[in-house]
């Protein structure tokens, strides 16, 4: 990389920048979101003083009612506060993992474009600083690389170059290392990346998401999708990353979180995944275990026991069995 020395400078400098604007922001959503809550109290607090409480008093009922808009209002400014609070909290750990220069067709100049898990849109410059994996050009950064490239936006194909694919590593904040990602580098990395992930817990791949698999995921053609593929292949994490997108999709489709169920088919399972949508910044999908959702299906729950309480149970019958036989024995 020519002038690396002058590239590092001007990384560190944008991160730097990036990180500022993040912490503004978060200062500022706190300080509201103290706001809504104390306006809250205090709109929850006049209702029960001035109104009436009475089943019966059909004035007092209309009295109360006037207070039904500013509390779902304040209501909903605190949800949507706290989901800011969060996404600052998040990108100010990891605020952006990849960057593409695009140069869409018929244009002279090329858009900088900086790929992280959410997006930040900074109100001041009236800019997208940051874009959401899952957004449509970030689309480019999985299935390109220099040179010619296409993505699919709400108004249609939008052709164009890739003059710049960048990689950055960025863990709690620090700001560690970049490179300009060709094949061979870029194997590297996702191979460095594998083989730290060995976990208890499953970890977010967005970072490494191969062409096939962003297909995949942001298939928005057919109803029904199947993946199939070998023990270990990914098919878990891809089906996770694509109800993350499927959730992003739903700001247009109001696709809603009790809208999508994952169904485990154990407890280990379901803790072994349970890290991945809440990095990707979808905690509210709910993940229930296969036997679970049969027993809560069945009529009569007492007929229904499970694989792991039949093995207890064998357990627990060979455990006496063999005492039995001990006592027996004399021993």
């Amino acid at each position: 990389m020519e002038n690396f020395e002058q590239e590092r400078a001007a990384e560190l400098a944008h991160y730097h920048n990036i990180c500022q604007i993040l912490s503004e922001l978060l200062e500022e959503a706190k300080k509201n979101s103290a706001k809504n809550i104390e306006a809250l109290k205090e709109t929850n607090k006049e209702m029960w003083e001035n109104a009436s409480h009475s089943a019966d008093d059909f004035d007092g009922a209309i009295g109360l009612s006037q207070f039904y808009q500013p509390l779902a209002s304040n209501a909903f400014a605190i949800e949507a506060g706290t989901k800011k609070i969060k996404l600052y909290e998040r990108l100010l750990q990891s605020a952006y993992f990849a960057r593409i220069d695009f140069c869409a067709e018929n244009k002279e100049w090329w858009e900088e474009v900086y790929i992280g898990r959410g997006t930040l849109f900074h109100d001041k410059d009236e800019k997208i600083l940051i874009y959401d994996w899952r957004s449509p050009i970030a689309s480019l950064f999985y299935r390109f690389e220099k040179g010619e490239a296409h993505y699919d936006s709400p108004g249609g194909l939008v052709f164009g170059d890739i003059t710049l694919k960048r990689q950055y590593e960025i863990k709690k904040g620090a700001f560690q290392y970049f490179f300009d990602a060709d094949v061979q580098i870029a194997d590297e990395f996702l191979r460095k990346l594998l083989s730290g992930n060995a976990s208890t817990k499953m970890k977010t791949i967005v970072e490494t998401i191969q062409r096939d698999q962003d297909i995949a995921i942001r298939n928005m053609t057919h109803d029904l999708l199947m993946v199939q593929g070998v023990a270990g292949g990914g098919k878990t994490s891809i089906a996770l990353h694509r109800v993350a997108y499927l959730k992003y999709q739903g700001l247009a489709n109001r696709l809603q979180a009790s809208d999508i169920i994952i169904l485990s088919p154990n407890t280990l399972f379901e803790q072994y995944i349970s890290n991945v949508l809440p990095e990707l910044g979808e905690d509210e999908v709910k993940s229930v275990v296969f036997d679970d959702l049969v027993r809560n299906s069945l009529t009569d729950k007492k007929t229904f026991c499970s694989r792991y309480e039949q093995t207890e149970q064998l357990i627990s019958c060979e455990d006496a069995n063999e005492k039995e036989l001990k006592k027996q024995a004399g021993l």
